[in-house]
């Protein structure tokens, strides 16, 4: 099944469109709708990320992270390499950071990407988002702690819709217009498509405006059934080119119009509003990479011709028109990277705006080798083949896609069960690799909530290794966070009977019976310990 939020989700709900008065059909951008959503992830907090709740696995793994950082870092070197390095910090904002799994991952794999590129330039890395429960959470997580100490990473409230200005948690900077020299760069994952967008339709050769009403249930605690029972109507009114006011954005919309063929299509002008405040901050350049699901180009909209409308799946969502922002960054003389190859579910586009006729040989380099040739939507495809039932599949496949996953914590809870099986037969060399692995694994996991155990797991397999310390520490880690159940503690039994704490595997075998008495494994195992003692 596929990660991703594309299908439509239309619902029949009671309404008809001669239900609404005419005055309640407004531009899309300015329904309600967009509001409802923000305000219900604000209540919903750290909830959205767990298991099951929204689909992000593919904008948040170690992969895709690593694949950012290898781009980023080669934009900062082209910069660096014109305009030498600056004492004030390279701004790296993640818009809607979400559980923080991303800005983990992609702050491992940032110092590294620069320290192999020779980059000595400073960097900070801002964590913004609109839930101030999800602030809360990453401030205290312990996996983060670290880039905090070391002044690279930082955190913020920023509601990309309506804020001028950012307001540094931890460092006290604020970020406004003109206070910057050096590039900000933006992540946009999954975020494009849920900002506020308008809709439009050509329709012989000329150009109409759709607008929404809508009907939606606000006390609803469920958001699927919220999408659910949401009824939007919509009506097409004519609408001149120049709509917005901005001679860029009128000249895009003409070109548009130019052709034989009638389509329809977003401007994702929440999403461009919000670059306009932050181009503010810096006589710099902008660099954006965003991954999303949208049409990458004119002739793309064109395939489809049909009424462009609101997705509801999980969210409220537009498609992320990139052609649209690839050809307002064009306009200021700035640089659109698109794949070459339609994608299945997600594209990851980049966006140069404001860069004053600078080159960037390695960031259209870097795009090419980390994006356009195996890119995070090719990742998604392969990970659908290992959750797929396959009996070819064997260890050294296995052990291949975590590496390619950059040790994923989630892709190495799939193969868990199969790796568990091989240990025995593992030769000498697949056993260190494995424990390597498991080594990258732990140091990469970052917990976004409290139903996954990859300290369990790991323990488990190293136990069977015969690395008895060092799993005896991870299911203490895991007793620590989910507490000790009657098999975990049977499982410490045998760990600390060897490494020679007799005492503490037999207390743990007790502890074990008086959560199960039944548990006739350690009963046995206790009958056993306690004559060899004696």
């Amino acid at each position: 099944m596929k990660d991703e939020k594309s299908a439509a989700n239309v619902t029949a709900a009671p309404y008809q469109t001669s239900d609404f008065n005419a005055s309640e059909f407004k531009p899309l951008s300015q329904s309600p709708l967009w509001k409802f959503q923000q305000d219900f992830y604000k209540k919903l907090g750290m909830d959205a990320w767990r298991p099951q709740q929204v689909p992000n696995f593919i904008t948040t793994n170690s992969f895709i992270a690593h694949r950012y950082a290898r781009v980023i870092a080669a934009m900062i070197r082209d910069w660096c390499l014109k305009h030498g390095n600056k004492d004030e910090p390279v701004n790296i904002l993640e818009l809607g950071a979400g559980s923080g799994r991303f800005a983990h991952f992609f702050l491992h794999h940032i110092k590294q990407a620069l320290s192999e590129l020779s980059v000595s330039q400073p960097f900070r890395y801002v964590m913004t988002d609109i839930s101030e429960a999800n602030i809360n959470f990453w401030r205290q997580h312990e996996k983060l702690a670290p880039f905090v100490t070391s002044g690279e990473l930082d955190f913020a409230y920023f509601d990309a819709s309506e804020q001028c200005q950012i307001d540094l948690m931890e460092s006290g900077t604020c970020l406004k217009t003109g206070s910057g020299r050096v590039p900000i760069i933006v992540i946009a994952n999954y975020l494009i498509d849920t900002l506020p967008s308008d809709l439009f339709q050509i329709r012989n050769g000329e150009l109409h405006q759709r607008l929404a009403a809508t009907r939606i249930d606000d006390q609803e605690p469920d958001i699927q059934k919220v999408l659910d029972q949401t009824f939007i109507a919509y009506k097409d009114a004519p609408c001149p080119s120049d709509w917005y006011g901005d001679d860029h954005l009128k000249e895009i919309l003409e070109g548009y119009i130019e052709g034989e063929k009638d389509f329809g299509f977003a401007v994702p002008i929440g999403f461009i509003r919000s670059l306009e405040t932050l181009k503010s901050f810096t006589s710099g350049p902008l660099f954006v990479l965003a991954s999303d699901f949208g049409p990458l180009s004119k002739e793309a909209m064109q395939e489809h011709n049909n009424q462009i409308q609101v997705v509801m799946n999980k969210a409220y969502t537009v498609p992320a028109n990139f052609d649209f922002i690839g050809r307002l960054s064009e306009k200021g003389n700035g640089i659109f990277l698109k794949p070459a190859c339609k994608p299945s579910a997600i594209a990851t586009v980049g966006y140069l705006f404001g860069n004053h006729d600078d080159a960037y040989p390695n960031l259209l380099k870097a795009y090419q080798d980390y994006i356009d040739d195996f890119s995070p939507d090719d990742f998604n495809l392969m990970k659908e083949v290992l959750e797929a039932p396959n009996e070819t599949l064997d260890l050294k496949h296995m052990m291949s896609f975590l590496r390619l996953s950059q040790f994923d914590s989630r892709i190495f809870l799939m193969i868990f069960d199969q790796l568990n099986a091989a240990v025995p037969m593992m030769k000498t060399t697949e056993r260190e690799y494995l424990k390597q692995a498991i080594h990258s694994v732990i140091t990469l996991f970052y917990r976004a909530d409290q139903e996954t155990d990859i300290h369990l797991q790991c323990g488990h397999l190293l136990g069977k290794m015969g690395e008895y310390q060092d799993a005896l520490r991870l299911f203490e880690i895991s007793a620590s966070h989910f507490g000790l159940t009657a098999k975990v503690q049977y499982l410490m039994s045998i760990l600390y009977w060897e490494v020679g704490q007799k005492e503490d595997a037999v207390q743990c075998l007790k502890e074990a019976l008086n959560k199960e008495p039944d548990f006739t494994q350690a009963t046995e195992r206790l009958r056993l310990y306690q004559a060899q003692i004696s």
